[in-house]
């Protein structure tokens, strides 16, 4: 990721991409089964196929923080994030 860039892209073909109504949906790296949640989704050029384009979640960490707590589930820890929840 680069400090700054509020979006990033993906080339999906593999069947998975983004599709209509996906919007806000998670994009997210699996790492020895931890899943870590990197952007959400923003559009995509075709379903499943082209680019997919996603906003960087690490713009919105404080949000996340103070939301999940609100509700009583308070995350542990968030992408780029050496603090805890």
């Amino acid at each position: 990721f680069q400090t700054g860039v509020r979006e990033f892209d993906m080339v999906e073909n593999l069947g998975t991409g983004s599709c209509y109504g996906d919007s806000g949906g998670p994009a997210y790296i699996d790492n020895g089964g931890v899943l870590t949640v990197i952007g959400a989704v923003s559009r995509g050029t075709l379903c499943d196929t082209g680019n997919g384009i996603y906003g960087d979640v690490r713009l919105f960490q404080g949000w996340y923080k103070c939301a999940f707590a609100e509700l009583g589930k308070p995350l542990a820890k968030l992408l780029d994030d050496a603090s805890a929840a």
